[in-house]
């Protein structure tokens, strides 16, 4: 299904965003730890929350031999890799062929060199993989830190129940460092403490302790209202349930967003975005790296505005996603005559001063991220097509929903 879009006067109006994917997949694989003792709260609603759900659901059975599909959820597997190399039967732990395609080998090595039995039954360094039973002992290991964050929050999630937990050195700059800080803060709330200084990290073995948790809402998903606020002449929009002392990395929309006239204010049910101003700048740049879910996002603001330069960096783990975002984002340009340069696998340069209006179809190469920054490029072309609109629901199932609640036309248009 696609979805017609057509532009929208004065976005206003209450949302309710999603809540936070990051923190409710991190808080499940603590729950299974815990026997499924914990009561959480408002988990999201995203396909992939959903997935690990049902994951651990299946977990539950008898079965000798489990076989564990993640789909196309990139946490979840990353995640359940560790998870399942605590099991104490054989596990088969594979996903789509895009997930199969996203290289597993820095967390695989890592966690055979700590004492689990893994093999590849396909490809050496890609799922799908055969987890063996097994005496996880922990210990002292390196790991590149340039490597996926997932794959460092995949090890210390599950470090407590290491036989002698988990001393983890980082090597070389942290990329996306602020979701190992969101690990470190969920795993703390469940009574485990993990000590960070430097590039050093450890984690004493032990439990969590069950407790009832709240899941807050997440901010990668608030970051597209911003977007409808700068590309809009005006806007007026209440986003509840969001924290502005979050340790998401991608509150950095907040700031990032102020140059393009926008401005945010606090309320007791979370916070008011309006559009207060004309964008102050005739250039860009930004370094992505504690925040690269939100770049698609910018990229697509600075690109609305017409802005001769802009230079995103900091993009390290973009090719490495549900597509090659990096050559989505150019492919998608080229429909608007701006003229792009990619530097390397790192970074993107774009000129937009050139910006033609573009009516037609955005493709969505299967990335729900393509999807949700996308379309409020209609602020600036009056109507826009958005193609497999439905891939949303693997971050943010009512998007559509809540767009036209805001004033957007969305229809169902099928080509």
């Amino acid at each position: 299904m696609n979805v017609k879009l057509t532009y929208c006067d004065f976005p206003q109006g209450e949302i309710e965003p999603v809540s936070s994917k990051s923190i409710s997949n991190r808080a499940l694989i603590i729950h299974g730890l815990t026997g499924g003792k914990c009561k959480l709260h408002n988990l999201s609603q995203s396909e992939d929350t959903q997935t690990l759900v049902s994951l651990l659901e299946k977990w539950q059975s008898n079965e000798h031999a489990l076989e564990l599909d993640t789909g196309p959820a990139g946490t979840v597997m990353r995640f359940m890799t560790t998870y399942c190399a605590l099991a104490d039967r054989e596990i088969v732990l594979t996903g789509n062929q895009r997930m199969q395609q996203r290289p597993m080998n820095a967390l695989v090595d890592a966690l055979v060199s700590l004492g689990a039995k893994i093999e590849y039954i396909d490809r050496t360094g890609f799922a799908p993989l055969r987890i063996l039973p097994a005496n996880v002992h922990g210990g002292k290991i390196k790991l590149r830190a340039n490597v996926s964050s997932q794959f460092i929050s995949s090890l210390l999630l599950c470090a407590p129940y290491f036989t002698n937990g988990l001393e983890l050195e980082l090597v070389g700059p942290v990329v996306s460092g602020s979701y190992i800080g969101l690990t470190v803060q969920v795993m703390k709330e469940f009574g485990v403490d993990v000590q960070w200084i430097g590039n050093f990290l450890k984690v004493n073995p032990g439990k969590y302790i069950p407790r009832e948790y709240s899941v807050e809402g997440d901010w990668s998903s608030a970051s597209y209202f911003f977007a409808w606020a700068a590309l809009s002449k005006k806007a007026h929009i209440a986003l509840n349930g969001l924290n502005l002392l979050s340790l998401q990395g991608d509150r950095a929309i907040v700031h990032a967003s102020e140059k393009f006239g926008v401005k945010t204010v606090s309320t007791p049910n979370g916070i008011i975005i309006e559009k207060a101003g004309k964008p102050l700048l005739a250039r860009y740049e930004m370094d992505f790296n504690d925040c690269p879910d939100i770049a698609q996002t910018l990229a697509v603001m600075c690109a609305g505005e017409r802005l001769k330069e802009v230079k995103l960096t900091g993009l390290q783990t973009l090719s490495l996603k549900e597509t090659d975002r990096i050559a989505a984002l150019k492919t998608e340009f080229d429909r608007f005559s701006i003229v792009t340069k990619v530097d390397g696998p790192y970074s993107l340069e774009f000129d937009a001063s050139g910006f033609e209006v573009y009516k037609g179809l955005i493709h969505t190469y299967d990335d729900h991220r393509m999807a949700l920054s996308f379309a409020p490029m209609v602020q600036k072309t009056g109507e826009l097509i958005i193609q497999n609109a439905a891939v949303v629901k693997k971050s943010y199932i009512n998007y559509w929903q809540d767009l036209n609640s805001l004033g957007c036309i969305v229809e169902n248009f099928d080509i």
